[in-house]
């Protein structure tokens, strides 16, 4: 099983280079599993960062999706859609991660946009 990964296991650090260096691939994330996807990603990405900037990435990215899901669901649903995760292959891990990533800047974007007028008196 060297090219899968399973959830219980720490992802390593080429992996995280690998996925935080290539483009978003895939939609943003919608459900509740995959927010808890995404802040699984996330916090593993970043526990395994060698790079302050990757780390402060997946960090960023785990603290959006943190909060979406303390705005949406319960910790028992939260916990079900980890238990719901399985394992992944390293491509698609970068993916998911990439696109977590996309949706989080996004996010950060539309946010700015909309906060920076505001703060400027206009």
């Amino acid at each position: 099983m060297r090219n899968r990964l399973d959830f219980t296991i720490p992802l390593r650090g080429s992996l995280i280079a690998i996925a935080l260096a290539a483009p978003a691939a895939s939609a943003p994330a919608q459900t509740v599993a995959d927010d808890a996807r995404c802040l699984f990603l996330s916090n593993a990405f970043a526990a395994q960062a060698t790079d302050p900037g990757r780390r402060q990435l997946a960090t960023s990215t785990g603290a959006f999706f943190l909060g979406r899901l303390e705005g949406r669901a319960s910790p028992t649903a939260v916990k079900s859609a980890f238990n719901q995760n399985g394992t992944l292959t390293i491509a698609q891990a970068k993916a998911m991660m990439n696109a977590c990533v996309a949706r989080a800047s996004r996010a950060d974007a539309q946010m700015r946009a909309l906060v920076g007028p505001l703060a400027q008196g206009r």
